[in-house]
C-alpha cells in the first residue's frame, strides 16, 4: 500500500464517521470486502435499502454496520 491509498483510507474513515451516510466504495475501503462482493449482496438481497443522495447512492451506516458484523459472525459460526 502506498502513501496515496493510506490516504483514501483516512479520509474515507474520516467521511464515515462524521456522517450518517457511507458510499459503496467508502464501505469497500473501510470494512476491506470488494465493491464486487457488496454488488453481489445487494443483487441476493443482503444489503439495506439505499438512497439515493445527489448523485450518489448512499446507504446509512449504522445498517451497513449491523449487516457487515452480523454477516460475520454467521460466516465464523460456519467455518466452526
Amino acid at each position: 500500500m502506498d502513501e496515496f491509498d493510506l490516504t483514501e483510507l483516512v479520509r474515507a474513515k474520516r467521511a464515515t464517521e462524521n456522517s450518517p451516510w457511507i458510499s459503496i466504495e467508502q464501505i469497500s475501503r473501510v470494512y476491506a470486502i470488494s465493491i464486487r462482493t457488496l454488488r453481489r449482496m445487494q443483487a441476493e438481497g443482503l444489503m439495506p435499502p439505499r438512497t439515493k443522495r445527489g448523485r450518489h447512492f448512499m446507504y446509512q451506516k449504522a445498517e451497513i454496520e449491523n449487516v457487515i458484523v452480523v454477516g460475520r459472525r454467521v460466516l465464523r459460526q460456519a467455518e466452526r
